[in-house]
């Protein structure tokens, strides 16, 4: 008896360490809650980490509204699209630290989701729908971009710039009345003495037909005038338009307007085969980057540049559309845009006819020197705002003697006490019509001498 009293009593000591007490509770353990707490925590801080890191993203690329163009609420497309990536990362850590189940079904999601997109862009892609035109993100062509023969228009218009940009202007009642041939003109003509050739300058949409440079230079010179003017044109295609017309010119005067400020824009367009009232965007038939670009409009519906693109002149708020944005990377397209001026002068000669240039400057190298500007404005550096076709248009005229006549120190001149443009619009007012018209009027070759 005392032996096995003697095993009993060393038995406890002889049980090993590893294993759990037969006298305690089945599943109890010393450690164990402290361990389900460990093993809770290493599986959510993946998500709070990536949720954090997701929240500090967007609040250090959060921006104001962009001096230029516009963003998604307070970021730019590119900031707001690695928010979303991130938020994707974070939302899949959370179903993950929930269950498995959980995370399959949100990898389902994902995939469902990811179809359904690559299938609308797709279907955009192969033409089948114009996302561009679905989100009401393509140009309308405006009245007087194409010929209306005998047409007669009457309604309410709104300076070019304000309606861009969404700003607050008075409607402008107008006439659009064209000839046979479907150019705005004041008298219906088979052909004329001096053609004036050019773009939305020629045709003058918000002015009484009387008021436009065509028709004063007629009454200033007393000889049959018309417009062959249409919006949009580039001079590649006003070469295009004059062909097309067919007018007879033996003795006759053409006088080709060139505009500094998109001349060299429309040149790009019209050589990568764009047309000039589709949307301005790399992927036009993308959903996606529709989609973008109609929820900027939406969110942001004037740019930044309607601030920083507006500036104090002669006492009134003056809007500005063309920056270096009209010629920068652009400088294959001044030999492009001159040796169509010198092809047109050359086939215009051929057939007994008189070319001249007459350059329209850009509204900021008139106004520019005047203006009071935002202090965030880029505009504030005026020479580098400033493109290089007039000095380059100037020397090829001269090499080819081919006669130009430059706008600017008329329109300068007229600016010293009243605005030949519309505040919110590109265009001249009557006022810088009238300048025009007797500059031009009084200029040797016009008068022939």
């Amino acid at each position: 008896m005392a032996s096995l009293q003697r095993l009993r009593s060393v038995a406890p000591a002889m049980s090993s360490p590893g294993l759990p007490d037969a006298s305690a509770p089945a599943g109890s353990s010393a450690g164990g809650p402290r361990q389900l707490d460990a093993g809770a925590r290493r599986r959510w801080l993946p998500p709070l980490l990536l949720a954090a890191g997701t929240l500090s993203w967007l609040w250090v690329t959060a921006t104001a509204p962009p001096r230029t163009g516009r963003q998604l609420l307070a970021w730019s497309t590119r900031n707001l699209a690695i928010g979303l990536v991130l938020g994707w990362a974070a939302a899949f850590a959370t179903l993950r630290a929930r269950s498995r189940r959980a995370l399959l079904a949100g990898m389902l999601a994902t995939v469902l989701a990811a179809a359904t997109l690559l299938l609308l862009e797709l279907i955009g892609w192969l033409g089948l729908v114009d996302w561009a035109t679905l989100f009401h993100l393509r140009h309308v062509a405006p009245l007087g971009s194409v010929r209306l023969p005998d047409a007669l228009v009457r309604g309410e218009g709104k300076e070019d710039i304000a309606a861009l940009w969404h700003l607050p202007s008075a409607p402008i009642a107008f006439e659009y009345r064209t000839d046979h041939l479907g150019f705005r003109n004041l008298h219906d003509r088979d052909s004329a003495q001096l053609y004036c050739l050019g773009d939305s300058f020629l045709v003058a949409g918000l002015l009484p037909i009387e008021s436009t440079v065509t028709a004063l230079l007629e009454r200033e010179l007393g000889v049959p005038t018309m417009s062959l003017g249409l919006i949009g044109l580039g001079v590649q295609e006003e070469q295009r338009l004059w062909r097309e017309a067919a007018l007879p010119v033996q003795d006759c005067i053409v006088l080709q307007f060139v505009t500094e400020d998109n001349d060299l824009v429309d040149s790009a367009r019209f050589r990568a085969g764009r047309n000039n009232w589709d949307i301005h965007s790399p992927s036009a038939h993308s959903f996606v980057d529709s989609l973008v670009l109609w929820l900027q409009r939406c969110l942001q519906p004037t740019p930044g540049e309607a601030h920083t693109h507006v500036g104090s002149c002669l006492g009134q708020q003056v809007a500005f559309q063309w920056d270096r944005g009209s010629f920068a990377g652009l400088d294959r397209e001044v030999d492009a845009v001159l040796d169509c001026i010198t092809g047109l002068h050359a086939e215009i000669a051929a057939a007994g006819g008189r070319h001249a240039v007459v350059l329209i400057p850009s509204k900021l190298r008139v106004l520019g020197p005047r203006c009071t500007w935002p202090e965030d404005s880029a505009l504030r550096e005026l020479d580098s705002q400033l493109g290089p076709l007039p000095v380059a248009l100037a020397r090829r005229c001269s090499e080819q003697g081919i006669p130009l006549f430059d706008l600017t120190d008329t329109l300068v001149q007229v600016a010293a006490h009243e605005l030949p443009y519309f505040c919110l619009d590109t265009h001249w007012n009557a006022a810088g019509h009238a300048a025009v018209a007797r500059a031009l009027a009084g200029w040797s070759f016009v008068r022939g001498r």
